[in-house]
């Protein structure tokens, strides 16, 4: 399943993802959700992580 956002995000690209997801992890045991959850925030915060460097990087210039 691939998943198609539009440029302006809308309500209905809250639903894609969350339609997304479901069709991820319906069929998961408990360890592979966790597994699966655990493995999108270490992206979410190294992409978060990055972002607040680059951040720091242009208030020192």
């Amino acid at each position: 399943m691939e998943l198609k956002i539009s440029s302006n995000f809308t309500v209905e690209d809250i639903r894609k993802l969350r339609d997304y997801e479901y069709e991820m992890t319906k069929n998961m045991t408990w360890e592979e959700l966790a597994d699966y959850i655990n493995a999108n925030a270490a992206a979410v915060f190294a992409e978060i992580e990055h972002i607040r460097s680059e951040k720091k990087k242009k208030l020192k210039i």
